[in-house]
């Protein structure tokens, strides 16, 4: 626990901040049931399971005389499954951002983040449970200046350490660099394009990832809100195994409505859906490979997925919330498949 205290000190050093004008914080509660057609995340012998859901989370913002603002966030989550009970864990989240305008010129800033997984360390008679222990820091730093014709470049730099417990060569450094171009046309639609590098160095394994991603993307951010991305990766790998080439198209739909006002909607209707046509030898190539990125969430990187959530608030700090997610591996060069649903119903209450 001292070890955690001192790493949150140290997290939120990285931001000094002046004397404060205003600041505001909120919290919520969330509490539900769910079930898992796919408890250990497996290619094969699926096993489903219905388990239990909790999630804090606390959020909060400052901003300075000078017109900089400090937000910060605050996610300790919990999973408690009825019959795999191999499979309990709590997760916390801590994630800080810094902006400071720079004149007329645009806004510099910078973002960080820690996550903590910790499973619980028990295995399954079938041993198709993997512990999932691992922590994630990660930051950026980038830059977005305002061009004529209401353009905006964005440059940004990131680096991020991941690190899974159960096994070493799963571990990676990941650092990556951005360019981002797009345009305002009116107050609500938007369109642009990003080219970003990264290169992914992996423990003890000598191998190292160099991939190239095209995105372009449109977005009409009025009342529905929608976002279509379509991304283009060529990823090259040390280990040729791992290789491959990507073509992604992302889908969000946000909408929320009824009510007397948009500020207190009494519904709410969110989808995003992910479709990826891809040609790899493959992450499954090699069973463990597959595994740590299926361990790692990375579920929705990697697949074919579809959420669907949708809200009803009885009142104003008071909500009901559904989601189905839906995560398939049916459009890949790969002869193994992977298929993973899981419904949830619960209740969020703000504090």
């Amino acid at each position: 626990m001292n070890l955690l205290l001192c790493v949150i000190a140290a997290f939120f050093s990285l931001f000094p901040l002046p004397s404060y004008a205003s600041s505001s914080t909120q919290q919520s509660f969330q509490l539900g049931f769910e079930y898992d057609s796919n408890t250990f995340k497996s290619l094969s012998n699926t096993q489903s399971d219905f388990l239990t859901r909790a999630l804090f989370q606390a959020e909060g913002k400052i901003h300075t005389p000078s017109k900089a603002q400090f937000s910060w966030q605050y996610q300790g989550g919990a999973k408690k499954y009825f019959l795999h009970s191999e499979q309990d864990l709590f997760i916390q989240y801590i994630s800080g951002d810094l902006k400071i305008p720079m004149s007329s010129l645009g806004v510099f800033y910078i973002h960080s983040q820690m996550k903590y997984q910790n499973e619980k360390d028990k295995k399954d008679s079938s041993l198709l449970d993997v512990n999932e222990d691992y922590y994630l820091l990660g930051t950026e730093v980038g830059t977005q200046f305002i061009l004529p014709l209401d353009t905006i470049l964005g440059l940004e730099q990131g680096l991020t350490y991941f690190d899974f417990n159960d096994a070493n060569d799963f571990s990676y450094v990941h650092a990556n660099s951005q360019l981002q171009l797009y345009r305002n046309i009116g107050s609500k639609l938007r369109f642009g394009s990003s080219y970003r590098f990264s290169r992914q160095d992996f423990g003890l394994s000598n191998r190292i990832d160099r991939a190239h991603v095209f995105s372009f993307f449109g977005q009409w951010r009025g009342i529905p809100y929608f976002s279509l991305q379509y991304s283009y990766t060529d990823s090259q790998s040390s280990i040729k195994n791992f290789s491959f080439q990507s073509h992604r198209f992302s889908l969000l739909h946000s909408w929320v409505f009824g009510g007397k006002s948009m500020e207190n909607p009494k519904y709410g209707l969110h989808m995003i859906g992910n479709l990826q046509l891809k040609k790899y030898p493959t992450i499954v190539f090699v069973d463990d490979e597959g595994q740590r990125l299926l361990l790692t969430d990375s579920e929705d990187e990697n697949f074919n997925s579809f959420v669907c959530k949708f809200s009803i608030h009885p009142k104003k700090n008071l909500s009901i919330e559904t989601k189905t997610s839906i995560v398939l591996d049916n459009f890949s060069s790969q002869n193994q498949s992977f298929r993973r649903i899981t419904n949830y119903v619960g209740l969020r209450v703000d504090i």
